[in-house]
């Protein structure tokens, strides 16, 4: 049985980029949704992945791989996960592989970047979407959510390295676009926005 072992928390960048999308297809078209088993939740593809070429194994064999949410992720389903819990296991994760030193706000500010653009491509040629993305396939919005996460767990860990409560400055930030774009001028500009284009029709 030919089989291959994949760290993607192990490898180079460069190789685990031009790597990831034809293992994500891989895995999608040999197992169903679900089935993935990866390390905790942290970095959705750059965990570990066990992945069997072969198709014929046995569901015996499987079934110690099919994992619930709970168990992929340590939260019940139907908890919240927090911002304190992602910088935990983040700063966890970073300290059992002796990642640290690579952590500096600079590193991980350049990889939030390259996320962000990996996460650009999904959308680069689709035009405008409708909420709730109806038209897409599952395993599109699969992909989607590993961007989405690759994103958000790089700046947690930015904002812990530099020292900054990113809940509390969050927060701090919508009261203080609440001051400046208050609600009856904000109203007012949209009713204007929305006279002007009927009046240009």
């Amino acid at each position: 049985m030919k089989k291959e072992f994949m760290d993607y928390g192990a490898a180079p960048t460069a190789t685990r980029k031009r790597g990831s999308r034809k293992l994500q297809a891989t895995i999608h078209r040999i197992w169903p949704r679900g089935t993935l088993v990866r390390q905790h939740g942290m970095y959705p593809r750059m965990s570990t992945v066990l992945l069997f070429y072969s198709l014929s194994l046995p569901t015996c064999f499987l079934a110690p791989f099919v994992a619930s949410q709970e168990i992929m992720t340590g939260v019940p389903d139907g908890e919240s996960v927090t911002l304190d819990l992602l910088k935990k296991k983040m700063d966890e994760f970073a300290k059992e592989r002796n990642w640290e030193r690579f952590h500096s706000p600079r590193n991980l500010l350049l990889a939030l970047v390259g996320e962000v653009g990996e996460l650009s491509e999904i959308f680069q040629w689709k035009g405008e979407v409708p909420k709730g993305l109806p038209d897409w396939k599952e395993e599109e919005k699969v992909h989607l959510g590993e961007e989405l996460s690759d994103v958000l767990l790089y700046l947690v860990r930015l904002s812990d390295m530099c020292g900054v409560d990113l809940g509390k400055a969050a927060l701090r930030k919508v009261e203080l676009n609440a001051i400046k774009y208050p609600v009856t001028l904000s109203k007012t500009s949209s009713d204007e926005n929305n006279n002007a284009a009927h009046d240009s029709v």
